[in-house]
């Protein structure tokens, strides 16, 4: 943490000093004549007949940490030391946010947020001003939605129940959340242990609150909660429209409709929340806090204009409050305790005014979070549909083996699959199979195989049969639900038009014939328990099909793997213990840059890389067996976003993980595509 702050510039050190400066020499009227009577005495804190219950309307975790905080400062320094350690503990607590936000930014964006957030004068005026303490309700979120993009996501659900216990309001995002964590598939296995932890944290805290009278004001009674129905319409015969849960209401269909969520829209969409809420209740000028850490990270990624608005909003925000709000008690006791406005000359000609500049501005900023931190963000763009991927080869190319690697890099929640072998028009057993092979296309009802790919692509599950391999029949129709990424592969995965139109990535395998012929036979005898002569004469006779219908497909893929053997006499050894060592060669379109990758796989792994120009492209044959650890660190550094991937990425050794390595630039790549057609 030490390290943190000394990585700060001059701006953190004014925003500093001003603090330190407002802590030492404003008591603000709210704590005098509210928070600290309460606080000092804590028989008040669970018996509601010592004092006014209402007079500190915060959940248990304020009462600890600001009671226990005000309890050791009275003990030492009396009354002094009591509004002094309440200071600085909004003081710490904006610090830590601070220190929360910058470390969002550095994994969510480039940009410096310390002129947007310490600087901005509406915590300033908040939290030492007008003296409220809901700066503690912003860390726990915002350290809640720092634990998402660490991936601490049982820590993120106790930090979410601790806000949620703190201000009962904050749950209001967890509707956004809940969509975060079920539209990433891959993190629904641990969206349960995260859900469960806030349920036991806020839960047991709320209901202490709720039993115990003299802490049930922190629940039952939060004033800002409830004043969002004072903004209501009138309509005839009585009846009321409320305008922010309606608008709320608007906003979490918006969240639900969006089909995948990573963490720059999950930021945006509360963002968005907090922001509506602290607009249009300006008798609660606390919750512009709430709102405040996501405003100044979109303004310190946002153009000129978008800061020129935030700067408006806040300089408004803070001159209308200044005017209509209780203010401090300076040193010598100067008392700025009543509100501006009526000693001015048309003071509250001036104080609308302001008001209607923050609503002005602040709904612009607000348009500008949803427009361009969510219906413009790349990934939104990216993600409205599934990612498809086409990967096509020969029997016994590898296919199985690639899809198994793309599961592990994305998780078996993130991926739909589809196999070819499951669309063979009949069994094994059936007479067809004398005049025709299953590498014609006639042999296979390719027509299902592209209709249910569509559907997929589309977000509607299907119904498909599984051809198992060791009986040669298939299995009753079962459902494939879609996913974020569809995978479909087969013998004639690129034989159709209409289905290489639904790939974003089209991978074919290309396989030396020897080595497939190697890796054909154990697999069929091994695993299969086909008899090896009948491999033998089966690859003997399908091998007019391959030229004819297979191997052509290759013209249509963007990305053409070949395995090699590295030493053809390890090839005679077939159903021995030891694999053959590998070489690949990778094609790529000649337009494509991958220089990037290769110079990647150079510097980290022990490989070497030679790159081949010819008419059909780019050939890049690479030559080593880089480790798991190697190809994870440059998975690590290839990718921008590495939420796209699983919880824990499968990452294989070898010419596989060179494989995995080389399909997840290519779909960054497609990503890439997407955000530029859209």
């Amino acid at each position: 943490m030490i390290k943190g702050f000394t990585s700060f510039s001059l701006p953190f050190w004014i925003g500093l000093f001003l603090r330190i400066g407002l802590v030492v020499l404003a008591v603000p009227a709210v704590q005098e004549q509210s928070y600290l009577p309460f606080l000092l005495h804590p028989a008040s804190w669970v018996n509601e007949a010592v004092a006014d219950p209402g007079a500190f309307p915060f959940g248990i975790p304020y009462r600890f940490v600001f009671g226990l905080a005000v309890q050791v400062g009275h003990l030492f320094f009396g009354v002094p030391g009591a509004h002094l350690a309440f200071g600085l503990t909004i003081l710490c607590c904006d610090l830590l946010l601070l220190l929360v936000i910058k470390r969002i930014c550095l994994r969510y964006s480039n940009q410096d947020p310390i002129p947007f957030y310490w600087l901005s004068p509406v915590i300033l005026y908040v939290g030492y001003w007008h003296g409220s303490p809901h700066v503690l309700s912003a860390l726990l979120l915002a350290a809640a939605m720092a634990c998402i993009l660490e991936g601490r996501y049982q820590l993120t659900g106790a930090l979410f129940g601790l806000s949620v216990a703190a201000t009962p309001a904050t749950g209001l995002a967890a509707p956004f959340l809940g969509f975060y964590f079920l539209a990433r598939s891959r993190l629904r296995e641990v969206a349960g242990p995260s859900l469960l932890t806030a349920i036991i944290v806020a839960g047991t805290l709320i209901a202490a609150g709720i039993v115990i009278p003299g802490l049930r004001s922190g629940y039952v009674e939060f004033a800002e909660l409830l004043a969002s129905l004072n903004l209501a319409i009138l309509l005839s015969g009585g009846l009321h429209i409320f305008v922010l849960p309606m608008a709320y209401l608007v906003l979490v269909y918006i969240g639900w409709r969006v089909r995948n969520y990573n963490f720059e829209l999950l930021w945006n969409f509360i963002g968005v929340l907090f922001t509506g809420f602290s607009l249009f209740m300006p008798t609660a000028p606390g919750l512009a806090v709430w709102a405040l850490p996501f405003l100044a990270i979109h303004a310190a990624n946002t153009e000129l204009t978008g800061r020129v608005i935030f700067w408006v909003y806040s300089l408004s925000f803070v001159g209308l409050h200044l005017l209509t709000s209780i203010g401090p008690t300076l040193f010598h006791g100067i008392d700025l305790t009543q509100p501006f406005a009526p000693s001015l000359p048309q003071g509250q000609a001036l104080a609308s005014a302001l008001f209607t500049i923050s609503i002005g501005s602040g709904a612009l900023f607000l348009a500008q979070m949803l427009r361009r931190g969510v219906f413009r963000s790349w990934f939104y763009l990216s993600s409205q549909r599934p990612l498809g991927i086409g990967i096509g080869g020969d029997s016994g190319a590898g296919k199985d083996d690639l899809v198994n690697s793309v599961i592990g890099i994305f998780g078996s929640n993130a991926v739909a699959h589809i196999s070819g072998d499951n669309y063979h028009r009949w069994d094994r057993q059936r007479s067809m199979w004398r005049a025709l092979t299953h590498l014609n296309p006639k042999a296979n009802d390719l027509e299902a195989f592209s209709r249910d790919m569509a559907e997929l692509m589309e977000r509607r599950w299907v119904r498909a049969r599984h051809y198992d391999h060791s009986t040669g029949r298939m299995s009753k129709p079962a459902r494939i639900h879609p996913r974020e990424i569809v995978v479909a592969s087969g013998l004639h995965a690129l034989w159709m038009p209409r289905l290489t139109s639904l790939y974003d990535v089209k991978i074919f395998l290309q396989m030396d014939e020897d080595l497939r012929r190697y890796f054909k036979l154990r697999r069929d005898v091994r695993d299969r328990g086909h008899a090896p002569e009948r491999v033998l004469q089966s690859l003997d006779h399908r091998r007019p099909d391959s030229i004819r219908f297979i191997q052509p497909q290759g013209v249509f893929a963007d990305l053409i793997f070949r395995l090699e053997p590295r030493k053809p006499d390890e090839l005679q050894d077939v159903f021995g213990e030891k694999t053959p060592g590998l070489q690949l060669v990778v094609r790529v379109p000649r337009e494509d840059d991958y220089s990037k990758l290769v110079r990647l796989l150079l510097a980290i792994c022990d490989v070497q890389a030679v790159e081949r120009t010819s008419a059909a492209g780019v050939e890049i044959l690479i030559i080593g067996e880089p480790t798991r650890d190697e190809v994870r660190a440059v998975a690590n550094r290839l990718i921008s976003d590495d939420e796209i991937l699983a919880v824990e990425p499968a990452w294989e050794r070898g010419v596989r993980g060179l494989m995995q390595l080389f399909v997840l630039d290519r779909i960054e790549r497609a990503r890439q595509l997407r955000v530029r057609k859209s």
